[in-house]
């Protein structure tokens, strides 16, 4: 095999690694973008927690299998006095299959109905709950559209030139290696 074709062939495979190094970077990077989350409530039966995020934020409730609507007692009252609790309960999608669900599994409940930034409120409960809020920047969710095709495309495209690099430097050696047929 040649020099030229040696080189031809390091740098092919080091472009290659490089470029898709550079798509699994890129993908991490854009799916973290703006994303925000925060835990009120892990895996309590009785509390009370503050809320300080404001109304933007999304505040889902989780319960703690065993559980089934038949004998779930949930409240969360808010500092005024309100119930923010969903009154329908339909864990499992309201299918009847909560035996699907091992002990300790979580399950979505429902959305906590939060407005005002800073309220407190009090849980109390016959199973474990645990409530998680999230928040995705408007801003962030703007740019991550408009950059999410074309960076990951062009690693792509960059991965693809250099994977056909690497192959064509094997041509060469391809063309040049005597047929060993008798």
């Amino acid at each position: 095999m040649h020099i030229a074709s040696k080189i031809t062939l390091i740098l092919g495979a080091l472009i290659f690694v490089g470029s898709i190094a550079g798509v699994v970077i890129a993908g991490m990077a854009l799916s973290d973008a703006g994303f925000k989350e925060e835990v009120y409530v892990d895996r309590s039966m009785s509390q009370t927690f503050t809320i300080q995020e404001n109304k933007s934020w999304d505040v889902s409730i989780y319960v703690i299998h065993p559980a089934d609507c038949d004998t779930l007692e949930l409240s969360i009252v808010d500092s005024d006095g309100e119930e923010v609790v969903p009154v329908l309960c339909l864990l499992d999608g309201g299918q009847g299959n909560e035996e699907f669900y091992p002990d300790g599994s979580e399950e979505f409940y429902g959305s906590l109905n939060h407005d005002i930034e800073g309220m407190e409120y009090t849980l109390e409960s016959n199973v474990e709950v645990s409530i998680r809020g999230d928040y995705c920047d408007p801003c962030a969710k703007k740019q991550l559209a408009e950059v999410s095709l074309p960076e990951p495309v062009a690693s792509l495209g960059s991965a693809a030139l250099s994977l056909s690099l690497f192959s064509a430097s094997f041509l060469p050696w391809f063309l040049t290696t005597p047929s060993k047929t008798s």
